[in-house]
């Protein structure tokens, strides 16, 4: 069969062409000690069975088995020895004559550890009714009660309820199957389950409240041995998730190692179930094929030649069941060879770990077998892989653009679960339609359903995302802004850092003076060449990166350095390494900053002489601004970094601050002492002015108070109609001037004659 790429593999037991029919039959060759089988015919509860416990309460009617109990409100059962706990199948036939509720229902017990089954602490069992009329699967453990596979609600609310249940373990997990009297198909439910592998009992527990219950439960043909996978014949199902899997893709047939010259897909199922493949597709994103025409068994393998045509790099594969449903996907790189020989061709990709089938490039490698792969037998890389308990966290979202958003986890992520994902917006319901999921599994794109103001912070909370171990992810919540286009005034250059230590970097921080956000990506830092044109301009991002409103942005080529050698406290502060980064003269030099439109937003023209005089060594202090509103090409508007915080605040609120005012005077004073010991505070005087009008020519002496002039700080000045002087504690000399009190005289005159004059004092102090 494999000439023509289609085989159908079983591990135990030859398939027909197309459609599997089965004749089974119950297996008696069994030891008797290893199964319960009773099909209540002999009217003897003490034989063949032999059964214990409220023996009264039954009785055999017509070769069934019914209960006899007329005690009101009353819990009654009968058990038999049963050591099956694994590889075990039980099936019995159940009919009530009443609609059940909470008070009146009946439980299977699969497995228990007492004989009397009112008692046991430890148990498996089928309960048919309870609150939501159904047919669920519990387990007790250590006394405690836990539904493990929840039926369809209101299925046993009528007065007539026949119904073949079939239960199953397999190892780890448990699959329940039940047929209503006259259906043509089962209803099936699994679990995986692992908590209790021991049995000393299995029997009937019976609970009925009022005497409209008595006498009207019946089973029949009860059977608790070896599995049977062929004693029912079965009903085709349809795959649901992950009960199909992609397990092994010839992407590169060349050069030919042994297998026949042909892309190939090998897909495996690896339920419980029959799996009809007609009307299954195999995708890629710009084609399908419809699979073969057959039933798919258990544990069986069928391989397709006739497939869309798979890429040597990269591809996207993925099943679909008959109604559309994603069964499985594979976006495969070829670095999942990991094997640069096989990479080259020859050798298929095979999946490690069934168990887990989204993980992408952790679970598969190349083919290790001679042939180059293993198509329709068992993978030559099979094995496992150990499984996580976290669910997948959220790192980062990002804005892509006014339609996208991008999420980025910590590992990658099932698939599947992003078509079921929950989302809100502001707390109200909202549908985000998936866009693309990245190679590696772990970034995901969505297209939003609104139309963002660029003003508002959204609060978007998602939930259901699931990782390959099945880990889901519960309510994740986060504030997002759209960002908005940048203009002169928006972003600031705050603080630079233009002559470091040895071996150190320079650096230049961005404050958001706005409530809006903005993407760094489109922005650029520049510089100039002698003449004062542009020389060259470096991206800040290379991908989308939103700085929030009034938000500080540390921006150097080594930011690392950076943080060792300063304090980076800034837990909100955005860090950014640029790959080139403008040159930044020690002596002076210009920093612009531009938006996307390479439109100069905010430009500083630094000089070394700005810094305080009384610093010794420049090295390594940063120049701050200190107040927004300022221009930033003002002198008065910088100062050296304070001491006390290392000489710089690289990502976080500066050192030296001039703090917004209100006054009646048209010049006053922020503090009326300063202390220029640059331990950050008031390490400057800060002069605040609000003038009537434009055009005034300010002239500002300070004098001591022997009345010698010892600082022209202004000296004929047109002033704007506000704004701020500083005046750092030296005279002209430079020399820092003792402590005491000083007199500044301020006269100012416009044009038209008008002249303000005004006199204050301020007090130079020193710490003792």
């Amino acid at each position: 069969m494999f000439d023509d790429f289609l085989s159908f593999v079983h591990l135990d037991f030859k398939p027909m062409k197309k459609y599997l029919l089965c004749i089974l039959g119950i297996m008696m060759f069994h030891n008797a000690m290893s199964q319960v089988v009773d099909d209540f015919e002999d009217a003897d509860l003490n034989l063949d069975p032999a059964w214990s416990g409220m023996l009264n309460t039954f009785t055999t009617i017509n070769g069934e088995l019914r209960s006899n109990c007329s005690a009101l409100n009353s819990v009654f059962y009968i058990s038999t020895p049963n050591v099956r706990a694994d590889s075990t199948e039980c099936r019995i036939d159940c009919r009530l004559s009443f609609n059940t509720s909470s008070v009146n229902y009946v439980d299977l017990v699969l497995i228990s550890d007492s004989m009397n089954l009112a008692l046991a602490k430890n148990a498996y069992f089928i309960r048919l009714g309870g609150s939501t009329d159904e047919i669920s699967l519990f387990k007790l453990k250590n006394g405690i009660e836990t539904k493990i596979i929840d039926g369809t609600d209101g299925i046993l609310n009528t007065s007539n309820n026949h119904y073949l249940l079939i239960m199953q373990r397999f190892n780890d997990s448990f699959v329940l199957k039940y047929l209503k009297s006259g259906a043509s198909s089962f209803t099936e439910r699994s679990v995986k389950d692992a908590d209790i592998f021991t049995s000393a009992y299995c029997g009937l527990r019976i609970r009925q409240s009022a005497a409209s219950f008595h006498n009207k439960h019946f089973f029949d043909n009860l059977y608790i041995g070896p599995v049977t996978r062929d004693s029912i014949a079965p009903a085709w199902d349809t795959a649901n998730l992950y009960d199909l899997l992609i397990t092994e893709l010839m992407i590169d047939p060349e050069p030919q190692v042994a297998l026949p010259l042909a892309e190939y897909i090998e897909v495996t199922n690896v339920s419980r179930r029959f799996i009809q493949l007609n009307g299954c597709k195999i995708h890629d994103p710009t084609s399908f094929k419809l699979l073969p025409d057959l039933v798919l068994a258990p544990d069986s393998i069928v391989v397709l030649k006739i497939i869309p045509s798979l890429n040597n790099a990269e591809d996207k594969i993925w099943l679909e069941n008959q109604f559309g449903e994603i069964v499985h996907k594979v976006d495969y790189t070829d670095e999942w060879y990991k094997d640069e020989v096989r990479k080259a061709g020859g050798y298929s990709l095979e999946m490690i770990d069934y168990t887990q089938p989204c993980i992408g490039f952790d679970n598969w490698k190349a083919s290790v077998d001679i042939s180059g792969g293993t198509p329709g037998r068992l993978n030559s890389v099979k094995g496992n892989i150990p499984k996580d308990s976290w669910a997948p966290s959220l790192l980062e979202c990002s804005i892509g653009n006014d339609s996208i958003l991008e999420f980025y986890f910590n590992e990658p992520v099932d698939s599947i679960s992003l078509l079921s994902t929950m989302f809100r917006v502001n707390g109200q319901l909202s549908s985000f339609r998936l866009k693309r999921l990245n190679s590696s599994g772990d970034i995901v794109t969505w297209l939003i359903s609104f139309t963002p103001d660029k003003t508002l912070v959204y609060t978007i909370l998602f939930s259901g995302i699931s990782d390959c171990s099945g880990n889901r992810q519960m309510n994740t919540e986060i504030p997002l802004q759209w960002p908005s286009p940048s203009v002169k005034g928006n972003l600031l250059i705050n603080e630079v850092l233009f002559n470091p230590h040895s071996g150190g970097s320079d650096f230049v921080e961005i404050y958001n003076n706005s409530p809006l956000a903005f993407d760094l990506s489109g922005h650029f830092l520049a510089d100039v060449d002698e003449a004062g044109l542009l020389k060259s301009s470096y991206a800040i991002s290379s991908k989308v990166l939103l700085i929030k409103p009034f938000q500080y942005v540390l921006i150097s080529a080594d930011t690392a350095n950076i943080c060792m050698t300063y304090d980076c406290p800034g837990a909100n502060a955005l860090k950014i390494q640029m790959n080139q980064f403008p040159s930044m003269p020690d002596d002076e030099g210009t920093i612009l900053l531009l938006n996307q439109q390479k439109v100069c937003i905010d430009s500083l023209h630094y000089r070394k002489d700005w810094h305080f005089p009384l610093i010794s060594d420049q090295n390594g202090v940063s120049l701050e601004r200190l107040a927004f509103a300022m221009n930033t090409n003002l002198k008065d508007n910088w100062h050296s970094a304070a001491s006390t915080v290392g000489y710089a605040t690289p990502g976080y609120r500066n050192s030296q601050i001039a703090h917004p005012f209100e006054t009646d005077k048209y010049f006053s004073l922020q503090s009326k002492t300063l202390s220029p010991d640059e331990d950050g505070f008031e390490d400057v005087m800060v002069l605040n002015y609000v003038l009537p009008g434009p055009d005034y020519i300010a002239s500002i002496f300070i004098y001591d108070m022997e009345g010698r002039s010892i600082r022209h700080l202004v000296n004929n000045r047109t002033l704007g109609t506000e704004g701020m002087l500083t005046w750092d504690g030296t005279d002209e000399n430079g020399q820092k001037t003792p402590i005491g009190i000083y007199i500044i005289w301020i006269e100012c005159i416009h044009p038209n004659g008008e002249k303000i004059r005004q006199k204050m004092s301020v007090v130079v102090a020193a710490r003792i």
